[in-house]
């Protein structure tokens, strides 16, 4: 039965860390839209909308390694 209970356990961690990744790697795509996003007002000739994507792409990135791994 102990052993059971550490199964458990050791599952609910593992999906705990599955979790998060998949939480960082949403953020990580989120900044690579974010990014595409910035080229296209580049192409477009908007810099401030451009600035703007970038600063967002950062910021998000920052964030997802905050998160503890």
């Amino acid at each position: 039965m102990e052993t059971d209970a550490i199964l458990e356990i050791r599952v609910q961690n593992l999906l705990l860390k599955l979790e998060d990744m998949e939480r960082r790697q949403d953020s990580t795509v989120k900044a690579i839209f974010q990014l595409y996003e910035a080229v296209r007002w580049l192409n477009a000739g908007n810099h401030e909308r451009v600035t703007s994507e970038l600063e967002e792409a950062i910021m998000t990135l920052q964030e997802a390694a905050k998160k503890p791994h």
